[in-house]
């Protein structure tokens, strides 16, 4: 019997023994001897008596959904039922059907054809309800008894009645219109601007990222609400609004320049100061593409060199004997070329290396110190003479391993075995190395695997078999054997499409070059740094002669100091703007990929945001008022996190179910995202399968043009992919109409539209960026947290900020590693869903206007949002005391009165 059969024994057993149990009892025992079983059992669930359920394992219930008597719900397809949906008596839901087109087969050998359905958030499902596959029921939606709600799509707010069912909103009288029903807005906040562009743009791009909808952007000649207590002309220099309303505070250019990196003290909120380190630059890595113009062999030799080094920089597990083995053959004969440029790329290898090497004192230790540091002390010759003896030990490790001819000694066999070991016989005797000088050639031509072919090529050269090492290098640069024309790469053995990043092959391409250009020598790693973008320059206020370090706003690099806020003059200095748009910038690469560093992974644009939400809250709070925050989490909710797998390798539908079962056990339901190169096969034949799993189906692009309408969409890194390069990549996934793309250049800490600079201008991306992700393994021989642990330290710190942490895998590799980081991790009060759905969300409450402040016309003040939204949860910052979050429901475009929100004993504005 499989895992599969067994659990859906045991389901029919638990079901049998609960399912008619009545009561608040058989509530509760159902509550907690379900959930095992479902894909999400969300809390505060009730399944009344009398509901049956098949394939729980394909369901999903949200927080505090309920169920009443009599409930048959099919999963076969994927159900999901959003948060706080009601559900009548007697509801029948099925997400499959069978096959009915004309068939020569009979109803019952067909099958049956699976499409999820979902209920959205806020649902109202009257008695006697019919819900059919396919059916995708929008947020706030009402479901009229006895109605048959058939497959398709229904907009939020619904109202479904009758035998199809149809939307008939537009048909249902509304409620008598009275003056309390119409509405004006109330921002009690304005910035004003001069017109449309930069300013406007910038602006509201800021109320967004912030989440405030008090604030309000006006342009000029609009009037000001008579609710706006404050305003902030926001525009060129010199401009100003014509008329203002409440306090008028105006972005300038201070006296006080200050530059590198710099410390500032703001208002916390409750009387004291906040610290925040604020970085004076930003510098990013870029790597120089191979340059297919000139030699395709120097080009090759490039790129080997770089994704060797780089595969050994990311080694988070010890090497085994063999790679350690590769690598000291390979930094040996770098040595041997005895010139500057080849002594420093050795030391790079070995420096790469290092970390991955026994602990201890060991021999390779004391080599790894010799080769990293040539020629301290002592001339080249003496220290070779010391590396030589080193090497033949190691050599010794693969020795037994190849010698498969017993007690006669070696052959021509053994060393298309192990190359390795003709290198180290060479070094322990040459003249018995020298006696298989005449089988190289037939050696070279009989390999298959281009790690082995390069290491006989590198023999060759020891035992001075021209013919047989140009024999080795033919074969490796042969569109008709290993070599791939279009990606500069060679692959990893005849017949395969991965590719070789072995030290040796790099070693023995390069040597290849420099036989014809001696001074050839392919960049070490890291790369060369390039530098885009600029320093971050501060022009502060001069401080008055008694202020002191405690003063509010007050920014310090060595012996400069000024204050970011003159609040006496109602003066913001200009390059708080400024600034954060730098942070926010998506980079001109000049089509060069990036290269990750982990600077990348500090949102640093999160330290200047927290300056804007003091000065707002600074702002409404000198006027009595309070400050009114949207979190994009649901309920009480910290943080979210996502959990995404890029499909580059064959996956079965087992290993899919493993992480499946993985997300149901720790993070209580669908949190994956599986990105799938776009135009293969990989991930093709599991989408069924994810989707009645609500796994997010996205798209891994190799070129910047490789986007699916409304799909999110990641950078495959790989010779034959265009890696993130900056605007050209945003710009092509705009083209292409992604939903969302990941911003590799400076990581915020939520999804939210970068910046694009233009001649003096600029626009938010036209699609939402999400942070970087963080990889959980840097190879696919890593079985722990060694790997992930080196940014760990950031993943903590975004989450504690409340942002949204991605963590990134491989679905056929051992989910073992991915297991123990979630067990490790506070995640109880995280919010775990796919990527695409921490993006809407975010979408629907942060975007500029979706949520704002309005007044009825009885003069209350409400919340309006676009969207019909679930537990939104909402900070107040008061005037006095400490902040406090509430949460409450919202119906798209029906206003919710605040002073309820708040429990009745304050107005939120």
């Amino acid at each position: 019997m499989d895992r599969g059969e067994s659990r859906r024994r045991q389901w029919e057993t638990v079901q049998a023994s609960l399912a008619d149990q009545p009561g608040p009892q058989g509530v509760e025992r159902r509550q907690e001897a379900y959930q095992p079983f479902f894909l999400k059992l969300g809390r505060g669930v009730i399944i009344h008596e009398g509901c049956r359920f098949t394939h729980p394992e394909r369901i999903v219930l949200e927080d505090d959904v309920r169920i009443n008597c009599q409930a048959l719900i099919y999963g076969s397809g994927g159900v999901r039922l959003g948060r706080h949906a009601r559900i009548g008596p007697r509801l029948f839901l099925h997400s499959a059907n069978h096959c009915i087109d004309p068939d020569e087969k009979a109803f019952f050998e067909r099958g049956h054809r699976c499409r999820p359905i979902v209920v959205g958030d806020n649902c109202l499902i009257s008695a006697n309800v019919s819900i059919l596959a396919g059916v995708r029921l929008g947020a706030g939606s009402f479901v009229a008894c006895g109605a048959v709600v058939t497959g398709g799509e229904y907009p939020q707010g619904g109202r479904l009645m009758g035998v199809p069912a149809r939307d008939r909103s537009c048909e249902v009288e509304p409620r008598e219109a009275t003056p309390a029903v119409r509405w004006e807005p109330a921002p009690t906040l304005a910035i004003a601007v001069p017109g449309q562009g930069r300013y406007s743009l910038a602006a509201r791009l800021l109320t967004t990222v912030l989440g405030l909808p008090q604030v309000a952007v006006i342009l000029a000649g609009e009037d000001l609400p008579d609710s706006v207590l404050a305003t902030i002309a926001m525009g060129p220099p010199d401009w100003r609004p014509e008329s203002s309303k409440g306090i008028l505070w105006r972005l300038d250019s201070g006296s006080v320049r200050i530059e590198g990196d710099s410390q500032a003290s703001i208002p916390d909120g409750g009387g004291g100061l906040e610290e925040l380190s604020l970085p004076g630059h930003r510098v990013l890595s870029c790597v120089d593409r191979a340059d297919s113009s000139g030699d395709p062999l120097r080009a090759t030799a490039e790129l080997s060199m770089y994704y060797a080094l780089k595969r050994l920089s990311k080694r988070a597990r010890l090497l085994s004997e063999d790679e350690r083995l590769s690598t000291w053959i390979a930094a040996w004969f770098l040595q041997r070329q005895q010139d500057a440029a080849a002594l420093e790329l050795c030391s790079g290898m070995v420096g790469a290396a290092v970390s991955a090497l026994p602990d201890g004192e060991s021999a390779e230790r004391g080599l790894a110190q010799a080769l990293s540091f040539p020629g301290q002390g002592e001339d080249r010759d003496s220290l070779l003479s010391r590396i030589i003896p080193e090497l033949a030990k190691v050599s010794e490790i693969v020795r037994s391993k190849a010698r498969r001819e017993g007690d006669r000694g070696y052959s021509a066999r053994t060393f298309l075995q192990c190359p390795e070991l003709l290198i180290g016989l060479w070094i322990d005797d040459r003249k018995q190395a020298l006696q298989f000088k005449d089988d190289l050639l037939q050696i070279c031509g009989q390999g298959r695997q281009a790690s082995r072919l390069a290491c006989l090529g590198l023999a060759c050269q020891l035992l001075e078999a021209p013919e047989a090492a140009a024999c080795a290098l033919r074969r490796l640069t042969d569109p008709s054997e290993f070599w791939d024309e279009e990606a500069f790469s060679v692959r990893s053995a005849l017949g395969l499409a991965s590719y070789c990043y072995s030290p040796l092959l790099a070693v023995f391409l390069t040597i290849g070059v420099r036989h014809g250009d001696p001074d050839f020598a392919p960049a070490g790693f890291p790369p060369p740094t390039l530098e885009f973008g600029r320093p971050i320059a501060l022009e502060a206020f001069r401080s008055p002669a008694d202020a002191t370090e405690e003063d509010n706003w007050t920014v310090r690099a060595g012996a400069a100091q000024g204050r970011l806020v003159d609040e006496q003059a109602g003066r913001i200095s200009r390059s708080l703007l400024e600034s954060w748009l730098a942070w926010l910038t998506v980079p001109d690469l000049q089509g060069r990929p990036l290269e990750l560093r982990r600077e990348c992974y500090r949102p640093a644009a999160l330290r200047w945001e927290r300056i804007w939400l003091a000065l707002f809250r600074r702002l409404l709070h000198s006027c009595g008022s309070s400050l009114l925050q949207a979190s994009p989490w649901p309920g009480a909710k910290r943080a979210a996190i996502s959990l995404r797998y890029d499909i580059d390798r064959v996956t079965s539908l087992g290993q899919l179910q493993d992480i499946v079962d993985l997300q149901a056990e720790f993070l209580e339901g669908p949190a994956a995202t599986w990105f799938a190169l776009s135009g293969t096969s990989q991930g093709d034949r599991l989408v069924s399968a994810l989707e009645r799993s609500f796994q997010e189906i996205a798209v891994h692009a190799l070129r910047c043009s490789d986007t699916v309408p409304g799909r999110g969409v990641t950078c495959h890194s790989g010779p034959t992919s265009q890696y993130w390069r900056g605007m050209e990549t945003i710009a092509g996934f705009e083209r292409g109409g992604a939903s969302y793309a990941e911003m590799l250049a400076g990581q915020g800490s939520v999804a939210r539209p970068g910046w694009i600079e233009q001649g003096g201008e600029g626009r938010p991306t036209g699609i939402w960026l999400v942070p970087i992700h963080y990889p959980l393994e840097g190879s696919t021989e890593d079985c722990g947290l060694e790997y992930f642990d080196i940014l760990g330290e950031e993943f903590r710190d975004l989450l504690e900020c409340g942002g949204h942490a991605i963590v990134g895998s491989h679905p056929d590799l051992d989910q073992e590693p991915m297991r123990r980081l979630l067990k490790r991790e506070r995640l109880e009060d995280v919010w775990a869903a796919p990527i695409g759905e921490v993006v809407q969300r975010c979408r629907d409450v942060l975007d500029y206007g979706n949520i704002r402040v309005v007044r009825r016309a009885d003069g209350s003040l409400c919340l309006l949002s676009r969207r019909t939204l679930a537990d939104l949860q909402l900070v107040v910052h008061p005037p006095a005391g400490e902040a406090r979050r509430i949460c409450i429901q919202l119906n798209g475009g029906i206003p919710r009165q605040l002073e309820s929100t708040s429990g009745g004993n304050e107005n939120a504005s």
